[in-house]
């Protein structure tokens, strides 16, 4: 679980702004007092330096400055979660993203702590309700689904995919990722299931032609239909007739 998290900090360029400032770039700083921001940098430095203890007291100090700061709430949560203290640990990631919707660190850190302690109906809820208000562009879906896929939270990551397909009909690339997904669970039925819905998506998807050969597939493209000519054009040919 902790390599996945670092694999989400490091390839969200977002979550290097919220590490570095203190603020997620999708929220409005307006609210966020700069004495907040002071203290959560402290407590980022305590945090990284195993002082949990000097940690949640910045912390405390920065919600006694600004309650909806959802950096704040975040980095509490983590703390609890190293402790161990898995159910204050939710109860600070939910307050962060009730507080910064946008916040994908949040997000993630509250779907995989609920299954962590057991509660997987529960994180997949959680996951819906996010897929369903967020307006993410393809490469977010596709990074938050390798993110869950590489955690071993196969059902959130076949979900996120899913609505990448949805949000994207016409792109073949969650498709494929979702027929990866099958072939690694060797379930072929599956795997072609989506490699079928790739082609329907975008036939000329690159390297989509010779997976469909892999696996005896055969990518029927229709003939393009010839436009009607413009008036100018059929007097054109009036002319030369």
């Amino acid at each position: 679980m902790e390599t996945s998290r670092q694999f989400l900090i490091i390839t969200g360029v977002a979550a290097l702004v919220v590490i570095i400032t203190g603020c997620d770039p999708g929220i409005s700083t307006a609210g966020n007092s700069f004495d907040a921001v002071n203290y959560n940098r402290r407590a980022q430095v305590f945090f990284n330096n195993g002082d949990l203890t000097n940690a949640k007291e910045e912390l405390r100090l920065s919600l006694d400055a600004d309650y909806e700061n959802p950096v704040s709430h975040y980095y509490l949560g983590k703390c609890f979660q190293a402790e161990n203290n898995l159910e204050k640990a939710v109860y600070e990631y939910r307050l962060a993203v009730r507080f910064a919707p946008s916040m994908e660190l949040a997000q993630t850190a509250l779907i995989e702590t609920l299954e962590i302690a057991d509660q997987h109906e529960e994180s997949l809820d959680c996951l819906k309700n996010w897929l369903n208000h967020a307006m993410m562009e393809l490469l977010e879906y596709q990074r938050i689904g390798a993110y869950f896929n590489e955690a071993n939270m196969s059902d959130h990551a076949v979900l996120t995919w899913e609505a990448a397909v949805k949000a994207y009909p016409h792109n073949a690339e969650p498709c494929l990722s979702l027929a990866d997904f099958y072939r690694d669970r060797n379930m072929k039925s599956k795997e072609i299931e989506w490699l079928t819905r790739a082609a329907r998506a975008n036939p000329f998807h690159p390297g989509l032609a010779r997976r469909l050969g892999e696996n005896n597939l055969r990518l029927n493209i229709p003939e393009p239909q010839k436009p009607e000519p413009t008036p100018s054009e059929k007097r054109l040919r009036e002319l030369e007739l």
